[in-house]
């Protein structure tokens, strides 16, 4: 099961060492869960520094379709790769929002992220009132060939959901990720949008929901603690427990 945190556009430098610095006591107490940090791109070589050494796995936020060269403001794939991230979100409501970032081009991000080894994590969504059909759309365009993004997870945030404070209910979550796994099987689907420590625990049990992407809550150890443990406790309960000899 993944949690991935989302940072967005939060934290410091003092803000990154205290989180690392409190997270990494507590991992051997979630191991049912795989934890990815994705923190700005200031901060990526800090936290690769502060984790070292321990099961969390290191991510960016965004990442250019170019190799190299004159895009003055872009971060390669490769440039990610070099400071060691391994994974990287693409097609994030906002960047679709804010930057008006379509199909074609997040689908060059996800490419370019594989091709140096970086597993990109890709973002899909609805509003309300909207139909099945703009996922549909969203992902045929974003994965493109399939086999060429083999191992890519989606990531299906309702944008109503997302800042809310309010999770989509349970029957929405298992409709669309149902949807989602119908459509790309190979790739695990999360869940984002406003996920909490208090409702954590039932969306992981919801049947193809392979992990979450935390945003708010993410950013404090105070909030992303016990989101941790309630995910684990969840994952834990549901394991098939051995027989006895």
């Amino acid at each position: 099961m993944w949690i991935i945190a989302n940072w967005k556009m939060q934290g410091s430098i003092g803000a990154l060492r205290t989180f690392c610095e409190g997270l990494v006591p507590i991992l051997g107490s979630v191991e049912a869960i795989r934890v990815v940090v994705c923190v700005p791109f200031p901060y990526l070589m800090l936290a690769r520094d502060l984790l070292q050494g321990t099961t969390v796995d290191l991510g960016a936020q965004d990442v250019s379709p170019f190799n190299n060269g004159a895009h003055t403001g872009d971060v390669s794939a490769a440039m990610l790769a070099d400071v060691g991230a391994s994974f990287v979100i693409v097609g994030h409501s906002e960047r679709r929002r804010d930057h008006g970032e379509g199909c074609s081009l997040i689908h060059q991000k996800a490419l370019s992220a594989k091709a140096h080894g970086i597993t990109p994590i890709l973002c899909v969504g609805d509003d309300r009132g909207q139909t099945q059909s703009i996922i549909t759309r969203q992902i045929h365009r974003g994965l493109g060939k399939e086999s060429h993004l083999s191992g890519a997870m989606i990531a299906y945030e309702p944008l109503w959901a997302i800042g809310t404070g309010t999770a989509a209910d349970q029957t929405t979550i298992a409709k669309m990720h149902g949807h989602i796994t119908q459509m790309a099987p190979q790739h695990p689907v999360l869940y984002g949008g406003s996920v909490t420590a208090d409702n954590v625990g039932e969306i992981v049990k919801i049947p193809h929901v392979a992990g979450v992407l935390v945003g708010g809550a993410s950013v404090r150890l105070e909030t992303f603690t016990p989101l941790l443990r309630a995910a684990h406790n969840a994952v834990a309960s549901t394991e098939p427990k051995s027989m006895p000899h």
